[in-house]
């Protein structure tokens, strides 16, 4: 099952790249987001051995196409961090703000 995965996930590496220049990331993550769900749904359900098999192969398309946020929210996310380290490292003990 691990291998399936991750032989699909690697695999699809270049091409969710591609995809994601060509046709926007947003788009790309949330078709692979689509197709992640999908194939875990397809897991839950399977009726024997070789299904969950190849449903994890799906798993690992999804999860390629789904892997890269596209650039904003990465970098909203950076300054986010960066907002909150700054408010805490400049609190005193008490909570209070230093001057």
């Amino acid at each position: 099952m691990v291998n399936s995965y991750t032989i699909a996930f690697a695999a699809f590496i270049l091409t969710a790249g591609a995809l994601g220049d060509r046709i926007g990331a947003k788009r790309i993550f949330m078709a692979g987001f689509a197709i992640f769900t999908a194939a875990s749904v397809g897991c839950a359900l399977a009726a024997n051995a070789a299904i969950p098999i190849a449903a994890r192969g799906v798993q690992g398309l999804g999860r390629r196409s789904g892997a890269s946020l596209p650039r904003r929210p990465r970098r909203d996310l950076g300054l986010l961090i960066a907002e909150v380290r700054r408010r805490i490292y400049s609190c005193d003990e008490g909570g209070r703000e230093r001057r």
